[in-house]
Parts: C-alpha cells; sequence; structure tokens
C-alpha cells in the first residue's frame, strides 16, 4: 500500500465514522429536535429537518422544505440526529494515530529514507 492509499483510506473511515449518529429519542411534547428520523406504526420513514413536536404532532420539513406533520399515536419510532462527543475525540485523536501508524508500518516495511 502506497502512502496516498493509506492517507485515503484513513480519511475515508474518518468520514464514515462521523461526529453525528441518530439516537432513539422519547416524544416529549414542546420539543425541538433539529434533524430527526420517524418510523411510524404502518412502516414509513422520514427523515426531518427543523423537526419538532407540537402537542400530538411530530412536525418538520422534507425535501424543497414541504412541511411533514405525524401524529404522535402513529410514531413507532422516533430518533434524534445528536454530536457525539466520543465519535469526535475518536476522530481527533484516532485520525492521526492512525495515520502515523501507518506511515511507521510503512517505514519499517520499506524504510524510511533518514
Amino acid at each position: 500500500m502506497r502512502p496516498k492509499q493509506a492517507v485515503a483510506l484513513i480519511v475515508l473511515s474518518a468520514h464514515l465514522a462521523g461526529c453525528y449518529h441518530w439516537t432513539a429519542t422519547p416524544l416529549q411534547p414542546e420539543r425541538r429536535l433539529g434533524g430527526a428520523r420517524v418510523a411510524t406504526v404502518d412502516g414509513t420513514r422520514v427523515t426531518l429537518r427543523y423537526a419538532y413536536i407540537a402537542r400530538d404532532s411530530v412536525i418538520g420539513t422534507i425535501g424543497d422544505n414541504a412541511t411533514f406533520a405525524v401524529g404522535v399515536d402513529r410514531v413507532a419510532r422516533l430518533e434524534q440526529w445528536k454530536f457525539s462527543l466520543l465519535r469526535t475525540g475518536g476522530l481527533v485523536v484516532g485520525v492521526p494515530a492512525g495515520f502515523l501508524g501507518v506511515m511507521a508500518l510503512l517505514c519499517a516495511v520499506r524504510g524510511c529514507g533518514l
């Protein structure tokens, strides 16, 4: 593996891990969610932007800012797009450590030229 390929692999891995993740969240009234993913009891799945829970509905925007609303009694699962300190720490520490590890391995196998 060439150094450029190693760097590309590490960068790709970092993007796949990300700093955010979907996590289950309770249906608490009068709550802003930001990004949300809703699964209804009939199996429909919708990803919402600017989502919030108002009284008896989960409301947000989809597509070209079209409003979408579903009653909380029809929601089987609600997930919120949340920041993960653990994943971010893994990226900040793990990516450079992985890069240095790959470079050290390549140096040990092929020589560093020092």
